[in-house]
């Protein structure tokens, strides 16, 4: 029985390949093992722009946007809920769950029940306290992070 790989990057590295034919088709030069299968799960206009995708302890799947890059100063990064309602595997609704980010916001990581997000000059915590897929809570974790060239921004959030 073939498991499907789900790997974060995967959105962002397969958008040419989703762009260009079959969805079920195996990208040239990638090799798989026999024991996994490369499946596309998510799209235009399901998402448009990601920089980072992470599941949370709940397994629900949020994907960070980065719309303004190169060069949009307004907060225009957005951090989006997908949502599988028909439950084959891929995604076909979103859900802004929050918006205003920096334009240069381009890492999240789940934490206790929320997500941290890079989103220079700030680290934040956001949180959906009741449950509607929005954030309600957004605090400044730590503050005073560079906000000049977006490459050497904080970054890189992982576990």
């Amino acid at each position: 029985m073939k498991r499907t790989l789900a790997v974060a990057a995967s959105l962002v590295l397969l958008a040419p390949w989703a762009c260009r034919g079959s969805r079920d088709e195996t990208p040239a030069g990638f090799e798989i093992h026999p024991d996994f299968s490369l499946e596309l799960v998510a799209s235009e206009p399901v998402v448009l722009d990601p920089v980072d995708l992470e599941f949370d302890e709940r397994g629900r799947v949020f994907v960070l946007e980065m719309p303004g890059y190169p060069g949009d100063e307004e907060p225009v990064g957005r951090v989006v809920l997908l949502g599988d309602g028909d439950g084959d595997g891929r995604y076909e609704t979103r859900t802004l769950f929050a918006d205003k980010l920096a334009a240069t916001a381009d890492s999240i990581l789940p934490y206790r029940g929320g997500l941290l997000v890079a989103s220079p000059p700030d680290l934040l915590f956001l949180e959906d306290t009741d449950g509607d897929g929005r954030v309600d809570t957004r605090e400044v974790v730590l503050g005073g992070f560079s906000v000049g060239n977006p490459q050497h921004n904080l970054n890189g959030l992982n576990h």
